[in-house]
């Protein structure tokens, strides 16, 4: 799966632990509209350490609605 992330949150809390953005699954025809702005980041979603064996292209494309 193409996952999306949109780094939108400070990078820690007040005790030192860091705080992820908004994370979603990309599909076809996905419409997420985050709660924040922030940095979009786009990754395969694959176990640790399997990403060599992958092959092939994604075409991604993001729009302002």
């Amino acid at each position: 799966a193409l996952i999306g992330m949109i780094a939108n949150q400070p990078n820690m809390d007040g005790s030192g632990t860091a705080i992820e953005g908004e994370t979603f699954v990309i599909g076809e025809q996905c419409a997420f509209t985050p709660m924040r702005s922030g940095y979009l980041y786009c990754y395969a979603n694959d176990a640790w350490k399997f990403y060599g064996n992958n092959r092939g292209q994604v075409t991604l494309t993001v729009s302002r609605r």
